[in-house]
């Protein structure tokens, strides 16, 4: 799967490319709140077994509608202050979606994103400071960093890592680390 096609989409986003709204019946369909426990107490298990370091989780809905949907209109609607909205597109699938995670960014050979690891509520800790004396969570992140740099440099790329920062979305902090790289070759 080509990245080309990112920097298309992408350049279509920039360029401010409104779409029409137009109605649509749809049905979505959601992890029922029992399964999404089973899974939490599933992934908890495994890490405390030593089965796995580190597991991240996430809902998924799947959204079947009588048209095809403008992947381009819902990554506008989706656009808010500290997110990161993507599309995907492969066949006549598309995945599209918003973290708070700068998950990548490609322009031609450059590469860029966020190491993003451990989690503090601002209400109880407002610099966030408190994640950077916790071992858990300084020991999280180091993982995501080490895992992010090694499938770059997998690449060929040559890879600059950033001292970590606390970056604050909303209520929440989060120890990020920049990551940038530039690639010997397109992939």
């Amino acid at each position: 799967f080509p990245l080309a096609e990112l920097d298309a989409i992408w350049d279509a986003i920039e360029a401010g490319t409104k779409s029409e709204t137009v109605s649509t019946s749809a049905r979505a369909t959601h992890v029922d709140e029992t399964r999404w426990t089973r899974s939490i107490e599933d992934v908890r298990a495994r890490i405390l077994s030593g089965e796995a370091l580190k597991i991240v989780v996430a809902r998924r809905s799947i959204v079947v509608a009588d048209r095809d949907f403008d992947p381009v209109a819902i990554a506008e609607r989706l656009a808010r202050p500290f997110a990161n909205v993507f599309v995907i597109r492969r066949g006549n699938a598309t995945f599209v979606g918003a973290t708070p995670e700068h998950l990548f960014q490609k322009r031609r050979l450059r590469v860029s994103m966020d190491a993003l690891a451990g989690t503090v509520s601002l209400a109880r800790d407002p610099r966030g400071s408190s994640l950077f004396a916790s071992e858990k969570d300084r020991s999280e992140h180091a993982f995501v960093v080490d895992a992010i740099v090694e499938r770059l440099a997998g690449l060929g790329a040559e890879v600059s890592v950033a001292a970590p920062v606390i970056r604050t979305i909303g209520d929440i902090g989060h120890l990020a680390t920049p990551i940038r790289g530039a690639l010997a070759r397109d992939v």
